[in-house]
């Protein structure tokens, strides 16, 4: 295979994935009127438990000052609640509420059930091929 027709193959398949996830995430905007960033936003939070906006801004690969009116606005739709650190009054931390646990709990159920049916007919090699060829993909793009 040229370099040229690898190339495309790869950039063919990350369109689609990315397609693939853009409609997934766009049924949860519908739903709770969230944007994109919005929904990973809260994940990424869940996935901490609670995080420091500076943090989360690192996970976003994101500015403060493009993260804050988002998560100014999470925490107004009741998703987010902020407080501050009780040892040091500068860091904000974030943590999701009732209402943010439930959004996630409802995306994770639903991006369970889409891809169990993909993943459930790999084979163990083929599981192992997929991560191996995730984990050479992301460190040779760092």
């Amino acid at each position: 295979m040229s370099k040229l027709s690898f190339e495309a193959v790869v950039m063919k398949g990350f369109k689609e994935i990315d397609a693939f996830f853009s409609a997934f995430f766009d049924e949860f905007s519908e739903a709770y009127g969230l944007s994109s960033v919005q929904i990973k936003a809260i994940m990424e939070v869940k996935l901490n438990k609670a995080i420091s906006m500076k943090d989360l801004c690192g996970k976003l690969e994101m500015s403060k000052s493009n993260l804050s009116p988002i998560c100014k606005k999470l925490e107004g739709a009741k998703f987010l609640k902020k407080t501050r650190d009780y040892h040091d009054q500068r860091i904000v931390n974030l943590e999701l509420t009732e209402k943010g646990e439930e959004v996630v709990e409802a995306i994770r159920k639903r991006l369970e059930e889409k891809l169990e049916p993909v993943f459930c007919n790999l084979t163990d090699d083929e599981k192992n091929k997929v991560l191996e060829s995730v984990s050479i993909i992301l460190e040779k793009l760092k």
